[in-house]
């Protein structure tokens, strides 16, 4: 591995617990009991993993000395190809299981090593401090709610001001089409949410790097990295009914995109958007009042 990537410290956690080297290790390694606390997509057949919507993960088995010492290759496909592999280790211990004593139990090390993109560490990092209290309580016969189901979680952050989200998509939008296509995508988006300022709420989502707007109970428009700005045809379909449609072509037109509301997402790069005209837009579409369907006598 290059130097470069040296000072860039793992992930380590520790974990004290009464249970079993046997019941750790399924907890690890098994499809079924990883994806009641690591993540809602385990798919060990295929190496994939998937903890946050839309981003898969290839986790292969490296080594594996049962109920002793558990490795994995971890690797987001959505890294860039010269990005390495990173790699997770288990490291059980005994501490009186064995011996029927369960009081003492077994201590699991988790070291998370070989990072290159100290965002992704730390995005990683706050996704293990998420897992591993559901670790801890599946494996002591507790109940829990797994990370990504719980609401704080799920929903992210709204404390966010829109004042504040200009240094969040500096900081997190790294990745994309060069340094100055990048920044003009920041600067377009930026421009977008002063225009919506104080008509809903930020959910932010550091843990991804990606921020949302929801008003009138659907998502308005969402921010993702690299400099991309994405619409839920779905969501906006709450709004806008059966307009939906002439909506999606008078922002075609005016915006000069091929649009198709076939599609879930629509997924726009910030700097080929006209933000004035994209603000007017979207302050139409929170204007509009949705025409329901006659009924039929």
């Amino acid at each position: 591995m290059s130097r470069e990537y040296d000072s860039i410290d793992p992930i380590q956690m520790t974990l004290k617990l009464g249970s079993t080297p046997q019941a750790a290790h399924r907890a690890i390694t098994s499809q079924t009991e990883l994806r009641k606390w690591w993540a809602p997509r385990v798919i060990m057949s295929r190496n994939i993993v998937s903890q946050v919507t839309g981003k898969d993960i290839e986790m292969k088995v490296l080594m594996e000395d049962k109920h002793r010492l558990i490795r994995f290759t971890w690797r987001g496909l959505h890294w860039k190809r010269n990005v390495p592999e990173t790699v997770i280790s288990y490291e059980i211990t005994d501490l009186g299981a064995a011996r029927g004593s369960t009081g003492q139990g077994i201590q699991i090390d988790v070291n998370h090593d070989g990072w290159s993109d100290p965002e992704e560490r730390g995005a990683q990092e706050k996704i293990w401090q998420l897992a591993l209290p559901g670790l801890r309580a599946l494996l002591e016969g507790k109940k829990f709610v797994a990370w990504w189901e719980d609401e704080q979680n799920k929903a992210g952050d709204q404390g966010y001001k829109t004042a504040d989200l200009k240094a969040f998509l500096e900081r997190s939008d790294k990745e994309g089409r060069g340094k100055n296509d990048r920044k003009k995508s920041i600067q377009a988006i930026w421009k977008i949410c002063q225009s919506m300022d104080g008509l809903g709420d930020w959910i932010v989502k550091e843990s991804t790097g990606e921020f949302e707007l929801r008003a009138r109970d659907a998502m308005i428009f969402a921010s993702m990295k690299g400099g991309i700005l994405c619409l839920n045809w779905r969501e906006l379909e709450k709004l806008l009914g059966r307009e939906l449609v002439d909506f999606a072509n008078r922002l075609s037109l005016e915006q000069d995109l091929d649009l198709q509301i076939g599609k879930t997402q629509e997924k726009i790069i910030g700097r080929d958007l006209n933000p004035d005209l994209f603000s007017k837009w979207l302050h139409e579409v929170l204007a509009h009042k949705k025409t329901e369907p006659r009924k039929r006598k």
